[in-house]
């Protein structure tokens, strides 16, 4: 009797799921189910998808809207687990907050020209990655929303490994990189000024980032939870880095700050471990547990110069001119260090063959005997007469 119970709730919860989709026409809510393979198609007239209208519509897999919808209104299709890809209508310009979420299946979407504003994270958790998105031609370098597009492009889309960013973008918005756990590389561009609230945090995967000079600020969280992330080398731009920036990024092991960096907020670097030591310019304030459990800690002051690594030119003015000069000074030097070990070698010998016949002299002396022999003894001893016959 339980079972048959559990099994109706349950008709009745899948039933439930397939009355959520729906559109709106003339500002009432039309139901329609997905064919047999899961198209459904939106009739002509219909100029917006309301909020929820598709919600959990888990059954389909395809749609097809007509040119009159001009909104896809906040969650329209969330949880729409089967959809497969989206092609907006040339007329759509505003796409609402999380209107995809949870499409765990969405890997293609077509965005039109005309599209001038989208909701935070409207494109949250699918498998889109940047060859699967057609960008449109309203968020250019010279579009007021370009700022706007790593809130809903990006966050959590787990299918991204490697990504270049457009020139122009300003902003990388707050939670723009969030979760996206496979995340190997990113390019940014030059124009690039700040990096916002969480923009990359949880990505565990990310292995290294090269932020471009022009960037002044790194947000709260920025780079929390970064556990690849091996090193950070800042631009000379930068002026402030928040709270917990690169807090608890497991395998950092070095951070180079710019001598502009005039603020360090709260636990910015607490619980990177294996942190070696940081150099915090003369005068930069410091939050609260700043550097608390890094393997290093910090000092104020300025670095001292990297050594030149192999094949690195840079700052040599003329290496041909120098290298006879070089060349010299290695022969001089060896020639000295020959000598000094020679010199220091006839010593410990000089020293040691003293040491040694000093000691036998020693021996000799303490082996003489000390009772000097009589006379008498010294005839019986010398001189013996031969008896006569």
């Amino acid at each position: 009797m339980s079972i048959i119970f559990l099994l109706a709730l349950l008709g009745l919860g899948l039933g439930s799921v397939a009355a959520k989709c729906q559109y709106q026409l003339d500002g009432v809510a039309v139901e329609v189910v997905p064919d047999d393979d899961g198209h459904v198609v939106v009739p002509d007239g219909v100029t917006r998808i309301g909020p929820k209208d598709f919600e959990n519509c888990v059954s389909m897999v395809s749609i097809t809207l007509p040119n009159s919808v001009t909104s896809i209104r906040s969650q329209a299709f969330l949880g729409c687990s089967s959809l497969l890809s989206i092609t907006l209508p040339p007329g759509v310009t505003h796409v609402g907050e999380w209107a995809f979420k949870g499409c765990t299946s969405l890997a293609a979407a077509s965005l039109p020209d005309g599209l001038k504003t989208m909701g935070p994270q409207a494109f949250y958790g699918t498998r889109l990655t940047e060859a699967d998105v057609t960008l449109p031609a309203s968020f250019d370098g010279s579009s007021q929303y370009l700022d706007n597009r790593p809130d809903w492009y990006y966050y959590n889309c787990m299918g991204y490994t490697d990504i270049t960013l457009p020139d122009g973008l300003t902003s990388l918005g707050a939670r723009a990189f969030r979760s996206c756990e496979n995340l190997r590389s990113i390019i940014l561009p030059e124009s690039l000024l700040i990096v916002d609230t969480l923009a990359f945090a949880g990505c565990t995967s990310l292995l290294s980032i090269n932020l471009p000079e022009g960037v002044q600020s790194i947000g709260i969280s920025a780079f929390q939870d970064c556990d690849s992330l091996l090193s950070i080398d800042l631009p000379s731009s930068v002026n402030t880095i928040m709270d917990t920036a690169f807090y608890s990024c497991d395998k950092l092991e070095s951070a180079i700050l710019p001598a502009g960096v005039t603020s360090i907020g709260k636990w910015a670097f607490e619980n990177c471990f294996k942190l070696g030591l940081v150099y915090v310019p003369e005068g930069c304030s410091l939050g609260e547990r700043a550097f608390d459990h890094t393997g290093g800690g910090y000092v104020y002051g300025r670095a001292p110069p990297a050594p030149p690594q192999p094949g690195d030119q840079r700052g040599v003015a003329d290496v041909s001119s120098d290298q006879s000069a070089l060349d010299d000074e290695a022969v001089v030097g060896l020639a000295v260090g020959v000598t000094l070990f020679a010199c220091c070698s006839f010593c410990v010998l000089c020293a040691c063959l003293c040491l040694y016949y000093r000691n036998r002299l020693r021996e000799d002396r303490r082996s003489r005997p000390t009772k000097q022999p009589t006379k008498a003894e010294s005839r019986a001893t010398w001189h013996i007469k031969t008896p006569r016959v």
